[in-house]
């Protein structure tokens, strides 16, 4: 168990363009998560903050295939996974410095695009949508 965190920690932190991982036989789980942005879009801190958000989802993937499995049929996500996902916010929280938070939520990307697949009705009603911590960009008024 410790060999397959550790082989997937390296390819979690080397960055590849693809993080794939396949469950055991029989589940019908396979995770594959292409990034959003290409490496050139991103500074290091973003980059690495990217990075840590994929190991976050990465560790609740392999540890919870069976509730991540009825948890996207039910679109029932968040509630069956809440210990999980709130203790993953937190360490992000913890370990990503607010100005790159207040920027854009990496973790939010990734709970979306890899634990629901894309489609962020499977996390359900109770999934604390993120708001974020910065005004929106202000309307532009009609010229006369």
């Amino acid at each position: 168990m410790l060999a397959s965190l550790l082989v997937l920690l390296i390819f979690v932190v080397a960055g590849g363009l693809f993080l794939t991982l396949v469950s055991g036989r029989g589940t019908g789980l396979q995770e594959t998560t292409a990034p959003s942005h290409t490496k050139g879009d991103l500074n290091q801190p973003e980059q690495d903050a990217q990075r840590f958000a994929r190991l976050l989802v990465a560790e609740i993937i392999l540890y919870n295939r069976a509730k991540i499995q009825t948890g996207r049929t039910q679109c029932n996500l968040y509630s069956l996974l809440r210990p999980e996902l709130d203790a993953a916010r937190a360490t992000f929280d913890q370990r990503v410095a607010a100005e790159i938070r207040a920027e854009r939520d990496f973790l939010h990307e990734e709970i979306v695009t890899t634990l629901a697949q894309g489609d962020i009705t499977r996390l359900g009603d109770a999934y604390p949508v993120p708001r974020p911590p910065y005004p929106p960009p202000p309307k532009h008024s009609a010229v006369d």
